[in-house]
C-alpha cells in the first residue's frame, strides 16, 4: 500500500501545505511567508521519511499479528474488516475484491501517518523556532495536521463510497487480454485447523517442469485467490503440504480440471487443500 499512497501524499503536499500554513499562521507568531516555509519543510521531512517509517512500523505489526500475513479469507466481516485495516499495510490479493480494499486500506492507514507526521513536523518545527515555547509548537503541530489529515480522509472516505456504489467490476475489465489468454483465478480453502502450504506452477510441460507462479500459505478456513494469465493449452498445476513439515514431503502433483470452453477468457475455480 505504499506504492498506492506516498505517491498520493507527494502530489498533496502543495495544498497541504497551504492548509496547514493557514492554521500555523493563527496559532503562532508568523507572518505568510515564514508560516509557509514552516508548513513546507515540516510537511517534506513528514512525507520523505515519516510516512515510509509510519508504514514499516505498521508492516511489521500486521506480521506479528497475521503471523507473518496469512491470508484469513473474506468469509466473514471481521475478516473482511481485519484484511483492511490490520493489513492494510500489505494487503493480501484478493483480486475481485481490491475495487474496495484499496480505498479501505489507504483510509485504514491515516491514523498511523497522522502520528508519524505530528510528531515528525512537531520536532522539526520546534528545531526552526527555538523561541516559542514547545507545548505552542506541539499544539501549532497538532492543530495542522489535524486540518491537513481531516481533508485527507474526507477525499479517501469519498473515493470508497464511490468504489462501493459501483460496486464489484464485471469480470475482466481491468484485465489485459489476447486472443488466447485466459485469466485463471483459482481459490485455495483449508477446511483444517492446521496450516498448509500451496504451490503453484502454470505451464505446457509436465508439472515439476513448469515456472511455480504462486507459493502461498493458507491458515484454517482462509482462502486465496490466484489470478495469472495462462495461454489455453496451458496447465494449471498444484501441490500442498503441512506448513512447517518436511521440504520433502509435498504431496502429489494434481491438474486443475478445467471446464471453461476454449471462447472463455476467464476461469474461476475453488480447490480445498489438503
Amino acid at each position: 500500500m505504499l506504492a498506492v499512497t506516498w505517491p498520493g501524499m507527494l502530489l498533496s503536499l502543495i495544498p497541504i501545505v497551504f492548509v496547514e500554513a493557514w492554521i500555523l499562521k493563527s496559532r503562532l507568531p508568523l507572518d505568510t511567508r515564514g508560516s509557509l516555509r514552516l508548513a513546507l519543510l515540516a510537511n517534506l521531512a513528514s512525507t520523505i521519511v515519516g510516512i515510509p517509517i509510519a508504514w514499516l512500523l505498521s508492516l511489521a505489526l500486521e506480521m506479528v499479528v497475521s503471523g507473518g500475513g496469512k491470508a484469513m479469507g473474506m468469509a466473514t466481516p471481521w475478516r473482511k474488516f481485519f484484511a483492511v485495516t490490520i493489513q492494510a499495510p500489505w494487503l493480501v490479493p484478493y483480486g475481485s475484491e481490491l475495487y474496495w480494499m484499496v480505498p479501505a486500506a489507504a483510509l485504514a492507514l491515516l491514523p498511523a501517518y497522522f502520528l508519524a507526521s505530528w510528531l515528525m513536523e512537531y520536532k522539526i518545527m520546534q528545531a526552526l523556532l527555538p523561541k516559542n515555547p514547545g507545548s505552542m509548537v506541539r499544539r501549532a503541530a497538532f492543530s495542522a495536521n489535524l486540518g491537513s489529515y481531516a481533508i485527507l480522509a474526507v477525499v479517501t472516505a469519498c473515493w470508497l463510497g464511490i468504489s462501493l456504489s459501483k460496486g464489484k467490476p464485471p469480470d475482466g475489465t481491468s484485465w489485459s487480454r489476447s486472443q488466447t489468454a485466459q485469466r485463471i483465478r483459482v481459490e485455495f480453502r483449508n477446511p483444517t485447523p492446521r496450516p498448509w502450504t500451496v504451490e503453484i506452477r502454470i505451464g505446457a510441460e509436465e508439472c515439476a517442469a513448469n515456472p511455480v507462479v504462486h507459493t502461498q500459505e493458507i491458515m484454517g478456513s482462509a482462502g486465496w485467490a490466484l489470478s495469472d494469465f495462462a495461454e489455453i493449452n496451458q496447465r494449471v498445476c498444484y501441490r500442498a503440504r503441512e506448513t512447517g513439515a518436511n521440504p520433502d514431503s509435498w504431496g502429489d502433483w494434481r491438474i486443475l480440471n478445467r471446464t471453461a470452453p476454449p471462447h472463455k477468457t476467464d476461469e474461476a475455480y475453488q480447490v480445498t487443500i489438503p
